[in-house]
């Protein structure tokens, strides 16, 4: 399975040919967030297939079943975004809650200065190498006799993948984070999302009112696409941050 949203063109050109002339029997399953995340000559080739989320009760019953906390599984069920799948990361994974509190930690930095909000980024692309590391430290553990140069360089670039995903999953949560402000300003914080900071968003809220939360969600989910360009995370973190700051700020 690949990540078609996370394909930078070069590697989606490469991709084409494949698709169009598969060998034998071969079936390629491209995962994406949406269609409009995947370039259009990939779409162009494949054939959609709509999973649709998994019901939260159901993501917390499974956690529940597997021993986790009630508060613990309904976080992660809330984090997870109707997949079971990243449920069960943001419950296990210690690397990926980091990475959610450098998050929350540069998500509210309005009135910082540069260099504050330079060094929050700096943090949560940090938090994302972490992931990385600990994706290619997993994957080298699985030799018992100690990895070969092949299994070291396709650790090396699993690794890679896991940091990229990571920085992607960085920019969801922040737009899920200014939905969370927007969805508190309506007057519905029961579908707020981060249930441990519901106080923190209401205060937050109250303290910027009339800021455009879900225009500031948006440029987050529209920051995401400079990941298929190459653009280094920081410049993506940096940019995005500023351009909220001025949804919220006016």
């Amino acid at each position: 399975m690949l990540r078609a949203n996370t394909l930078n063109v070069q590697a989606a050109n490469a991709l084409l040919k494949t698709l169009e002339e598969p060998e034998g029997g071969a079936v390629f399953l491209l995962l994406a967030v949406s269609l409009e995340s995947v370039l259009p000559t990939i779409v162009s080739r494949a054939q959609s297939i709509r999973f649709n989320p998994v019901p939260r009760e159901e993501v917390v019953s499974f956690l529940l079943a597997r021993g986790y906390g009630e508060d613990e599984a309904r976080l992660a069920a809330s984090l997870g975004r109707g997949s079971v799948g990243l449920s069960l990361r943001y419950a296990a994974e210690g690397e990926l809650r980091e990475l959610r509190e450098a998050v929350l930690g540069a998500g509210f930095l309005f009135s910082a200065n540069f260099e504050e909000r330079a060094r929050a980024v700096e943090a949560l692309v940090a938090r994302a190498e972490e992931v990385g590391a600990a994706r290619e430290r997993e994957v080298l553990a699985g030799y018992e006799d100690g990895p070969d140069r092949r299994a070291k360089d396709a650790a090396k670039r699993l690794g890679r993948a896991a940091r990229d995903g990571a920085v992607a999953e960085a920019l969801e949560l922040l737009a899920l984070l200014y939905r969370d402000a927007a969805v508190s300003a309506a007057g519905a914080g029961e579908l707020v999302a981060n249930t441990d900071r519901v106080g923190e968003i209401r205060a937050r809220v109250e303290e910027h009112r009339g800021a455009d939360w879900g225009g500031a969600a948006r440029i987050l989910r529209e920051a995401g696409e400079g990941l298929q360009y190459n653009v280094p995370p920081e410049a993506i973190l940096e940019v995005a941050l500023s351009r909220t700051r001025r949804k919220i700020l006016g």
